[in-house]
């Protein structure tokens, strides 16, 4: 029999979602089975992510969107007063994620209302399930209704964008390829009231010191052959050339198993997913209200135009020389330098992880980057510092950036942190 356009679809998700639970995240053998009401959570968590795979923004704000109003709605639908801890507090939140993901992903709907059945087959058919089951369905409808209009989707986080001409501003490094993102620091956040709540100030200078010592080192160690990265070094930045959120997706992935085998209460576990992305979805907002007031160019291009004599765009120092054959180690991604996308993901991420969860177990995590081997971690901040030395060894961030983004991420976490309570 020939397969639908929704039978495809509910197949594709069950097949990513296997995928997911399989290679997200490898967790000590210690760890206790998941079983219901935790492991329904836990599937829905492997839902989400499967959603988002199917959802396949060419950009990451979206997705990042996606996740942090599915699971906002389900904070919401277990935070009242009706559902109870336990089975129907899991159901209040199934309700909640299907009718969100399903409004934001329409191909995925099958697949959805089959998990949601699933759920709901293991709680007690009684009033409270009735209840559970009308709080998810309100919550999901307030939040959207909130949401609707908030600037996050693909085609408003895209509009046209002209760089500002001259040297030190930001200039494509990819012919024909424009920027991308440039609307994002206009999105509006979930807990940070505005984007440009926090000015970052000015990069350095051309000419000054600190930003000769950045150039300099960026061109020595990031430099895709050449270079004086230790094979070590290497294995980082190759690690960190996938996406924030596909690293941290297994991150957090951990984490909720954590609270899981600790015994945490469904609202609890339901809370951390939705704060951290709610934050993390804050802090690049954040970021690229800050990126796009600076637009400060990339390693790529103040590498080969340094002090080349007739470049309008040149530095105009005579303690720089051009290198116009320089290459980095990943390709340069297509939006402003300043401040760090990834390390402004880290650092929030960090914040919230540390204050939600403490300290973590030993967890492993992969990279979609060829060439790249797991990584296995003991603390959050180890994230951040990878992240900050990674974008450098990349060859697509200047140090400055690098560690003003993960300040950053952690100002908007701090801000937010305490406008959830």
């Amino acid at each position: 029999m020939a397969m639908t356009p929704r039978s495809r679809a509910r197949s594709a998700l069950l097949l990513v979602a296997g995928a997911v639970t399989a290679a997200l995240v490898t967790l000590p053998s210690r760890a206790p089975a998941v079983t219901p009401p935790a492991g329904h959570l836990l599937g829905w968590y492997d839902a989400t992510a499967s959603v988002v795979a199917i959802f396949a923004s060419p950009v990451q704000a979206p997705s990042s969107a996606i996740w942090a109003t599915a699971w906002s709605a389900a904070d919401r639908a277990v935070s009242r007063p009706g559902p109870a801890d336990g089975p129907y507090a899991v159901a209040a939140a199934a309700q909640a994620l299907r009718d969100v993901l399903v409004q934001r992903v329409p191909a995925a709907t099958a697949a959805l209302d089959a998990r949601l059945a699933e759920t709901l087959a293991t709680v007690p058919d009684t009033g409270p399930r009735a209840r559970a089951i009308d709080a998810g369905k309100k919550a999901a409808a307030a939040v959207l209704a909130e949401r609707a209009s908030d600037g996050l989707s693909v085609a408003a986080v895209n509009t046209p964008y002209t760089p500002t001409a001259g040297p030190g501003f930001w200039v494509t490094t990819t012919a024909g390829k424009p920027a991308i993102q440039a609307s994002l620091g206009h999105a509006t956040p979930f807990l940070l009231g505005t984007g440009d709540r926090f000015a970052v100030g000015a990069p350095p200078a051309l000419g000054t010191p600190a930003y000769r010592s950045d150039l300099d080192e960026v061109r020595t160690y990031g430099a895709k052959t050449g270079s004086l990265r230790t094979d070590a070094q290497t294995q980082v930045a190759l690690f960190w050339g996938q996406s924030s959120l596909n690293a941290y997706t297994q991150v957090l992935r951990a984490a909720l198993t954590q609270l899981q085998a600790e015994g945490a209460s469904v609202r609890r576990q339901v809370h951390l997913v939705a704060l951290f992305h709610q934050v993390t979805t804050d802090a690049q907002i954040a970021v690229y209200a800050n990126k796009y007031v600076y637009e400060h160019w990339r390693p790529l291009t103040a590498i080969r135009e340094a002090d080349l004599a007739g470049n309008p765009i040149s530095d105009g120092d005579p303690l720089t020389t051009p290198a116009p054959a320089w290459e980095p180690l990943i390709a340069t991604p297509l939006h402003p330098e300043y401040p760090s996308g990834h390390t402004g993901y880290a650092g929030a991420a960090e914040a919230v992880l540390t204050a939600l969860v403490g300290t973590p177990a030993p967890f492993t995590v992969t990279s979609t980057v060829a060439g790249a081997s797991p990584r296995t971690y003991t603390d959050w901040a180890t994230l951040t510092s990878e992240n900050i030395d990674a974008r450098v060894w990349e060859g697509v961030h200047f140090r400055t950036s690098d560690t003003i983004g993960a300040s950053l991420g952690r100002t908007v976490a701090a801000y937010d942190l305490a406008a959830a309570g």
